[in-house]
């Protein structure tokens, strides 16, 4: 059974592919990074456009799978400003070894001001 994210948690639409992950905003920024503010609930909508993946973040013991045809949602809240490896966990074919990502956790200004800024490459990931 899934729980429901709290009230006022970033949404973030989570799209997997052979053999990428890529993440959208609600103000319509995507990066191949998920970058997000340290003590907020993140709401992920997870979607795969192929195969079976599995969203898996071993800092935050978090491990999703991903299902074609069957989106699926997921929240958490990180709790410490770092960089975090992200992995799928289930094999996706030849390349599977490299779709790799990470979760930048970045302070809440930081966020915002990167969150905000309309003048940046959308599928450039903060610094």
């Amino acid at each position: 059974m899934e729980s429901k994210p709290p009230k006022g948690a970033l949404p973030v639409q989570l799209t997997a592919r052979m053999w990428q992950w890529s993440f959208k905003y609600a103000n319509g920024k995507q990066t191949d990074t998920l970058i997000i503010p340290m003590g907020k609930a993140v709401s992920l909508n997870l979607h795969s456009l192929d195969v079976i993946h599995s969203f898996y973040i071993p800092a935050f013991k978090i491990k999703k799978d991903v299902v074609p045809g069957n989106d699926r949602n997921e929240w958490f809240i990180a709790n410490q400003v770092g960089t975090y490896d992200v992995f799928c966990a289930e094999f996706c074919g030849l390349n599977h070894s490299k779709m790799i990502s990470a979760v930048r956790v970045i302070s809440q200004d930081d966020f915002d001001k990167w969150y905000g800024d309309t003048t940046q490459h959308p599928l450039i990931a903060a610094n």
